[in-house]
């Protein structure tokens, strides 16, 4: 698995003895400018990142050097996602761009859409070839299509809360929404509302809880973390909160899974804004292991990645 870390890629790996977690210097980025804020996997051996600053990257792993560089364009770039034969769907400023793959390191833009809004959240649904866009400012979803690369509005979902995460699941049709009152919404890939999920509060004062960050466990456990400093995990079914893990002394700002890709491995790992990973077993409802990566923040951690080097 790879982490961002200011310009550094490091590698996560853990221990066959004791499952202590590993972190190693993988690759540090020359370009001292790009701190990467999020960042996707292409294949075995590319990955895409957006900086803190604006612009957009591919690397090459195995050679370690930028192959395609995106930034032409000033203003910040809020989010960006993938969409068929690895299309890039990003979010700058008040616009949407889609980019299509030309060429083995070349994308062309194809398509621009001027928003009145910034949008700060976005995905791809591939059941229903939705787009998903989100304004931490609106009570509003809003829904566009690609049909031969051309880019419909498909309408807006008016929702009672700003969206603060936005995640889709890879195990099932679902997608889910944290908002700024702490509530959980879950929607199918049709944009239906499916379940709420919420904790009943002792007072009618609203929550100060914001979910940073969800991520789907499997089809039906998701996991949420984010200001209360505790990772929550949902069963979606019973519109239940089935476990709490306690232990990190930050907000929540990355949860992942962790270890190998087949049904049933019970790892996740989380990170926190002081620089915490932590290594979890949902099967034994605790904490395996505990990394402090001194003075940095960790800004993104990738999907369960290893590169093939």
């Amino acid at each position: 698995m790879i982490l961002s870390i200011d310009n550094y890629f490091k590698l996560l790996k853990t221990s066959s003895k004791n499952k202590g977690l590993l972190v190693k210097n993988f690759w540090i980025n020359p370009d001292l400018q790009f701190l990467v804020n999020k960042f996707l996997l292409l294949s075995e051996n590319n990955l895409i990142a957006n900086s803190l600053e604006g612009g957009l990257k591919i690397f090459d792993i195995k050679k370690k050097k930028s192959i395609w560089n995106l930034n032409p364009f000033s203003g910040v770039t809020h989010d960006f996602c993938l969409g068929f034969n690895l299309d890039v769907i990003l979010t700058l400023d008040k616009s949407i761009f889609f980019w299509k793959k030309k060429s083995k390191n070349h994308w062309g833009l194809y398509s621009e859409i001027i928003l009145k809004n910034p949008m700060e959240k976005i995905i791809f649904l591939p059941s229903s070839s939705l787009i998903i866009s989100a304004s931490s400012n609106e009570k509003k979803l809003y829904l566009w299509s690609n049909y031969k690369q051309n880019i419909f509005f498909s309408g807006k979902m008016n929702i009672k809360e700003n969206v603060i995460s936005i995640e889709k699941s890879y195990y099932s049709d679902f997608f889910a929404l944290g908002s700024s009152n702490g509530k959980i919404s879950v929607f199918s890939q049709q944009g239906v509302l499916v379940r709420n999920l919420y904790e009943d509060l002792p007072s009618r004062e609203p929550s100060n809880l914001l979910f940073n960050r969800l991520n789907w466990f499997d089809e039906n456990i998701l996991l949420a973390g984010g200001t209360n400093r505790e990772i929550a995990a949902w069963d979606i079914r019973m519109k239940k909160k089935i476990q709490k893990l306690k232990g990190h002394t930050g907000n929540i700002l990355n949860l992942e899974n962790f270890g190998e890709e087949k049904k049933g491995c019970p790892f996740f790992i989380s990170s926190d804004s002081n620089g915490v990973l932590k290594l979890w077993d949902i099967r034994k409802q605790g904490e395996v292991s505990s990394f402090k990566v001194p003075y940095r923040k960790i800004y993104t951690i990738g999907k369960n990645f290893t590169p093939s080097l």
